[in-house]
């Protein structure tokens, strides 16, 4: 089976600033196209590193969080978020739509949707150097969150050699895909004994 990324329909209509909207609409169009895992696209800085948020830049915290927010909402669906290294995609896209013959006036409207694929091509090629994202953590007896700055649970943050390894981007995808299996044959032996009694 081959893997090949596309663009399909954005999210019109929906600001950044609201968050959990924006992530609910996400995860109603992956759950349209039947998407095994969601990938979070992250800015790495030249210095930084994927795996310690302490090196990221302002966008790149930001898109960690909503990342962290995405993954709360998608955790209901069963659906894994994972962060990637989107370092580079905009000038890979750009390259990729010149070297392809379209116009230039196309370029710009089409610019993050290409800039999507090279980071879903760079996942599915690496898949072991994305980060799990785990649901945010309820703080307080009431949940409610962490300030402003909500922080993911610690699958990105340094892990002392005595824990659990994080798991594979690849690992995670496979797992989800089982299940879903599963589910179906579930849903077929459920029924089979319908159309027997017809």
């Amino acid at each position: 089976m081959g893997l090949a990324p596309r663009p399909v329909a954005g999210v019109p209509g929906v600001p950044f600033n609201e968050v959990l909207q924006l992530a609910a609409s996400i995860l109603a169009v992956a759950q349209q196209e039947a998407c095994d895992a969601i990938v979070v696209g992250v800015p790495v800085t030249r210095q930084g590193s994927l795996q310690d948020r302490n090196t990221d830049s302002q966008q790149g915290r930001r898109c960690r969080n909503f990342a962290g927010n995405l993954a709360t909402i998608a955790a209901s669906a069963d659906v894994p978020v994972f962060l990637a290294d989107e370092q580079g995609s905009t000038v890979m896209a750009m390259h990729s739509l010149t070297s392809s013959g379209s116009k230039r006036s196309t370029h710009d409207k089409r610019k993050d949707s290409v800039s999507a694929a090279v980071i879903l091509e760079t996942f599915f090629q690496d898949p072991l150097s994305a980060v799990l994202v785990k649901p945010w953590r309820p703080s307080g007896p009431g949940g409610g969150g962490q300030g402003r700055i909500r922080q993911p649970q610690a699958s990105h943050r340094r892990k002392p050699a005595s824990a659990a390894p994080r798991q594979p981007a690849e690992a995670a995808v496979q797992q989800r895909q089982q299940q879903r299996q599963q589910q179906r044959q579930q849903q077929q032996q459920q029924q089979q004994p319908e159309l027997d009694g017809l």
